[in-house]
């Protein structure tokens, strides 16, 4: 996820996964998505790209130089990642990294996790709070504790954002990526069939969560 910056000489699109192909070509080389061509400047790294962006584009202002926030985050996604891959054998782990994160929006009663504007942070933390949604609802036992209504409420606050819902791909490519890992669950050959030909996108959130 990458904040849109309103510009006509820029144009943001989230690439299905088959669509790769065709991409690599029309961008003359790039080998890897995101990518980014403006000008006569291409790169396909992600730091290289919010580097140009920034420097090209400084307004608005997306840094964030909140070190609780980044201390609270820190360890979310390989938390995540050691339960879906089974090297953590239950989701003690996990669960208790969300608990942080649901603490911290909880005490700073922002909309973001650094203020009440969305910051690179964001672009990076709610695209993985999603997946680890998807992923660990299908191929787990455990799913996002409702009482954590910080959590939703930022998901659902990421959920109301153009730019998160403009880039993020469909459920079933998520589901699709996990599942093609070989060292995650797997879906079985039927399931691939099917989630390869639907699209659909989970951009609500379970009634009686999150409290105004």
């Amino acid at each position: 996820m990458t904040a849109v910056i309103r510009s006509p000489l820029l144009r943001f699109g989230c690439v299905p996964v088959w669509m790769v192909s065709v991409v690599v070509a029309v961008l003359a080389g790039l080998r890897h998505v995101p990518a980014l061509v403006h000008d006569d400047q291409q790169f396909d790294e992600t730091d290289e790209i919010i580097e140009y962006l920034d420097n090209t584009f400084p307004q608005p202002d997306l840094t964030c130089n909140n070190v609780e926030a980044l201390n609270t985050v820190r360890d979310l996604f390989s938390r995540f990642c050691f339960f879906v891959k089974a090297v953590d054998k239950g989701p003690a782990n996990l669960e208790s990294a969300l608990a942080k994160l649901n603490a911290f929006l909880l005490k700073t009663k922002t909309k973001f996790l650094c203020g009440d504007q969305l910051t690179h942070l964001d672009c990076s933390i709610l695209p993985k709070l999603h997946h680890i949604r998807l992923v660990v609802e299908r191929f787990t036992n455990f799913q996002i504790p409702r009482t954590f209504s910080g959590v939703w409420k930022y998901l659902k606050t990421g959920y109301e954002c153009d730019v998160f819902t403009r880039s993020c791909p469909c459920d079933e490519e998520i589901l699709l990526h996990w599942s093609d890992r070989p060292d995650t669950p797997n879906l079985s050959s039927v399931e691939v069939k099917k989630y390869s030909s639907q699209c659909n996108f989970t951009f609500d959130i379970p009634p009686n969560c999150v409290d105004f």
